[in-house]
């Protein structure tokens, strides 16, 4: 049976799409033991160079752990660049963009049936049933999409994050392609009907998957692992009901405008600076699949190249 795309895509917009907070340095390190292939591109065109990385927005070892053509790259580059630049306040933004006005509940906008199942599902998980009754209803799927992806993003520092500091620490040039306003208008795609929508779509989701004792959060972390780009972009669009337009449209505002605008970010920052090799880390899933940043990039004259990935046993 063919899922429809809220539960997963919520996951990767997690996961795979969306930059990440958090404030606390840590050293980027490679292990043999952890060793897994890397989505790296090199990018040229004339003069110019630059790599684009993609990345999972876990904590996780074996996510974090950067095979040595990753070091190489960062290592090379004059500037680096994640989707937003992490500060305190980040975090605290969206959540209170996320929040119902005081007085305001999910009671109000949703149905009673609807409601009950949420309560249901949080209860299942050992989350008081009300928990989430003060938040909008795109927050709402974004907390509950994300509860699979917790064990692999409690302890530790994000990979992004990693980057971020790695870039500072080393007296890089060190920026961001996207605002986190513009990354707000993405998670808050859709007025508050179509909002309820995918939540109702994606709590479905969820309760299947619970009964089935199905992960897709570790599915996906899996398929980074692997580094194969078609599986992972296969899995997402299996989860994917594109004949939905609400669901459609959602998918186009979180990902293919902003691949579009990513990739223009980028030429316009290469055009600049001819002369300076910059390092773009994103969520996996810009990278992956048709109308990636990197094909957008291809279309603007640029050159593509996946890096090969080197083993440890070739050092």
């Amino acid at each position: 049976m063919m899922r429809t795309v809220t539960t997963s895509l919520f996951s990767l917009f997690l996961v795979f799409t969306l930059g990440s907070c958090g404030d606390t340095p840590a050293l980027l390190e490679s292990s043999a033991e952890l060793d897994h292939p890397s989505f790296l591109w090199e990018v040229t065109k004339d003069d110019t160079q630059a790599w684009l990385f993609g990345t999972m927005h876990f904590t996780d070892p074996e996510v974090t752990n950067l095979g040595p053509e990753v070091h190489a790259a960062l290592d090379a580059a004059d500037a680096v660049f994640t989707e937003v630049e992490e500060t305190p306040t980040s975090g605290a933004k969206v959540s209170q963009a996320g929040s119902l006005p005081p007085g305001e509940s999910l009671a109000s906008i949703v149905s009673q049936e609807l409601l009950a199942r949420l309560h249901g599902y949080l209860e299942s998980r050992g989350l008081p049933a009300t928990s989430l009754d003060g938040l909008r209803p795109w927050m709402v799927s974004l907390q509950i999409g994300q509860l699979d992806a917790i064990p692999f993003m409690s302890n530790g520092v994000k990979l992004d994050v990693q980057i971020m500091h790695r870039a500072k620490q080393d007296g890089k040039e060190f920026g961001a392609i996207e605002t986190i306003d513009e990354q707000l208008r993405a998670l808050a795609f859709g007025s508050t009907e179509e909002q309820v929508h995918l939540l109702s779509i994606s709590l479905d989701n969820l309760i299947e998957q619970q009964a089935e004792g199905v992960n897709n959060v570790a599915q996906l972390r899996d398929l980074y692992l692997s580094g194969d780009g078609d599986m992972l972009w296969d899995f997402a669009m299996s989860e994917t009901d594109l004949d939905d337009p609400i669901q459609n449209a959602w998918l186009n505002s979180i990902l293919q405008e902003r691949n579009t605008r990513m990739a223009q970010r980028i030429h316009a920052r290469l055009q600049e600076h001819p002369n300076k090799s910059a390092f773009f880390a994103f969520g996996t899933l810009h990278f992956v699949g048709p109308n990636s940043v990197g094909e957008h990039l291809k279309s603007l004259g640029y050159t593509v190249t996946r890096v090969p990935h080197i083993f440890p046993e070739e050092l």
